[in-house]
């Protein structure tokens, strides 16, 4: 009787994460790719499972473009307080003016940051834009600018203005490089289609006469992946067992994140009351011996019996 590949359908759905299919993927091709490589009827099959796999490493180390969404946001954050900043400075110079004149010249520069002093708000290309020409017609008043000391703001807005703009290119180009490269998802059908294939071919080998040296690697490859199989499987019992627990530990608590109290057990059914007014029952009636309760009077002569021969009077 030949040795069978185990169930491993489940494995390649959506049960294991894409960091543990990977590896699913990667010890299988390590620790059984070689021997099954040498038989003629693999040597395809097996390089394009490689060729599928080395794809869908290279996809999840790359990451996709965190770390230049991360750059654009730091770059973003920083050119809107320079802009604020800016804005803020030249508002106040407007509205407490300390003489006519600063009032006078202030109106020069408040009619410009009026006109731009929401550009932070607006999307990332827009943004970069509207600080652009805020910077253009700021600088046609060098004068005021140098009396009031707004150069060095302005200067700095359009260092880190620049620098935005630069980060966010890069971004781009990091986007469509991931786009051209194709999603993990995919990758990770096809890596998952080219294995199955392979254990296919596997079974089919096995259920056909061949040299001892071919059935020898085939039944070697089958414990491999069998192996590998059970361990996968006992991972992802572990991880929905914690889940589990997990959800029902979340469950447990109230709105505040506090464990909720338990539940008050049932009261027990009430019982028909036989005596509405609670008063206790009467006693049941007894004879009694002694109506009187004063005991009669004793006589003497009954303590001292008559002696013999004596009639008692």
């Amino acid at each position: 009787m030949s040795i069978k590949i185990k169930a491993y359908s489940t494995l390649l759905g959506s049960r294991l994460s894409v960091s543990q299919a990977l590896q699913f993927h990667k010890n299988l091709f390590n620790y059984a790719a070689a021997d099954l490589a040498s038989i003629p009827e693999l040597v395809d099959l097996v390089n394009e499972w490689e060729q599928r796999l080395n794809e869908f490493d290279a996809t999840f180390r790359n990451g996709g473009y965190k770390y230049e969404t991360f750059i654009v946001t730091g770059k973003d954050t920083g050119r809107d307080f320079t802009t604020r900043a800016l804005v803020s400075r030249i508002t106040t110079m407007y509205n407490y003016p300390l003489s006519e004149e600063q009032r006078l010249e202030a109106v020069r520069l408040y009619s410009i940051v009026d006109t731009y002093k929401k550009a932070d708000r607006r999307e990332y290309e827009a943004e970069t834009s509207f600080v652009r020409n805020l910077i253009s017609d700021l600088r046609k008043h060098t004068d005021l600018l140098i009396k009031y000391g707004f150069v060095e703001v302005v200067d700095r807005l359009e260092v880190e203005n620049d620098e935005f703009d630069v980060a966010f290119n890069t971004r781009t180009a990091a986007r469509q490089e991931v786009r051209d490269q194709g999603n993990l998802k995919d990758h990770r059908k096809n890596t998952n289609e080219k294995f199955d294939r392979v254990c296919k071919v596997v079974t089919g080998l096995m259920l056909m006469p061949t040299t001892p040296e071919v059935k020898t690697k085939l039944t070697k490859s089958i414990g491999v992946i069998n192996s590998n199989v059970e361990q996968f499987n006992g991972i992802y019992g572990r991880h929905a067992g914690i889940v589990a627990k997990q959800k029902k530990k979340e469950e447990d608590k109230d709105d505040n994140g506090d464990k909720k109290p338990e539940p008050t057990p049932p009261s027990p059914p009430d019982q028909p009351n036989q005596n509405p007014d609670n008063t206790l029952p009467p006693a049941p009636d007894t004879p009694n011996q002694t109506p009187d309760a004063t005991p009669p009077p004793i006589n003497p002569e009954d303590l001292n019996p008559p002696a013999a021969g004596e009639r008692k009077r």
